[in-house]
């Protein structure tokens, strides 16, 4: 009877051990279920993860903003899942498991968190004033904006930018002329600061004066810098839009005789400033022209440019072309 006894307390103890197995199990994957999903949100957040933040930090950060449950969960499945957090400002709203979180930082997926503004080459300091208002960032003032960059017409970066929502004026600003230094670095050592201003207000006129071709840019800045370099007026009608708001078909023969620091029929040289903010290829085009025998050029109705090496090729383009 005891071997019976004995036989029968070990079966029991065999399913009690079992039931007892399956039931931790149970909590554990309960447990690992719970870290494993994130806390909901009832409106969008946003955070900021530094450049060269660990793993540990990020989750962190996550942790305190109440996006994961566990720092330490999050840190275990990122080191399994080889995660490699990117930089950057993220929104998180509708996710549901830290998986979509983590996946999210591994791709620098940002979510619905920047506004996107684009700044067309040639674009003037007042143009960039008027889209950023169109945005309608609350941090933004338009008056603040134009006194800021009120010297700074070229310097600013033609680009598509990614703002925060929250992006003040200064903040803008910074941007701009940050992106136009580390774009333009390696022309610019090259030059005297003197030089460097004038390759900026011919680059501007250039952007105005061609297409988006780079060898029509250069040999158009090569015709206008031999025109500077033998004192002849450089011609060009840009620079009227900016100083008047007139384009070639609504200029007239007095716009033209009017004297004017813009006026490049009656002066020869540069305009005093930028007439807007040049693209790096009319800034490459201004560092490197490209010499030739042309002194005149024009572009018919489709856009084609027509050059001419003496004054009657040009009056005959006009007749051909125009």
């Amino acid at each position: 009877m005891l071997t019976q006894f004995l036989h029968t307390l070990k079966e029991k103890i065999k399913r009690y051990l079992a039931i007892v197995c399956i039931g931790c199990t149970i909590i554990v994957l309960c447990f690992f279920s719970y870290l494993s999903t994130v806390p909901r949100l009832t409106q969008a957040k946003r955070i900021t993860i530094p450049e060269g933040t660990s793993l540990i930090a990020t989750g962190t950060i996550l942790k305190q903003a109440g996006l994961i449950r566990s720092s330490l969960f999050f840190r275990l499945i990122g080191e399994v899942r080889s995660v490699s957090v990117k930089a950057g400002t993220y929104s998180f709203v509708d996710e549901r498991r830290m998986s979509e979180i983590i996946e999210r930082l591994d791709t620098a997926d940002y979510g619905d968190v920047y506004v996107s503004v684009t700044f067309p080459e040639g674009i003037t300091t007042a143009d960039m004033a008027r889209i950023l208002e169109e945005k309608e960032l609350p941090n933004f003032d338009r008056f603040e904006f134009e006194t800021l960059v009120k010297e700074s017409e070229g310097y600013l970066f033609p680009d598509t930018y990614l703002l925060l929502p929250d992006a003040n004026t200064q903040d803008i600003v910074a941007m701009l002329l940050e992106n136009f230094q580390n774009r333009t670095q390696k022309m610019r050592t090259q030059l005297s600061d003197d030089m460097w201003s004038d390759i900026i207000i011919m680059a501007s006129i250039i952007e105005k004066e061609t297409s988006n071709d780079p060898e029509e840019q250069k040999i158009v800045s090569g015709i206008l810098w031999k025109r500077i370099h033998q004192g002849i007026p450089l011609q060009v009608d840009a620079p009227f839009v900016y100083a008047l708001g007139k384009g070639s078909a609504n200029l007239t023969t007095g716009d033209l005789r009017t004297d004017g620091p813009y006026n490049t029929y009656t002066r020869t040289g540069l305009p005093p400033t930028p007439i807007g903010n040049p693209g790096l290829s009319a800034i490459e085009a201004a560092v490197h022209p490209i010499d030739s025998l042309y002194f005149f050029y024009l572009h018919d109705t489709n856009g084609v440019i027509h050059y001419g090496v003496t004054h009657d090729d040009h009056v005959r383009n006009k007749q051909r072309y125009l």
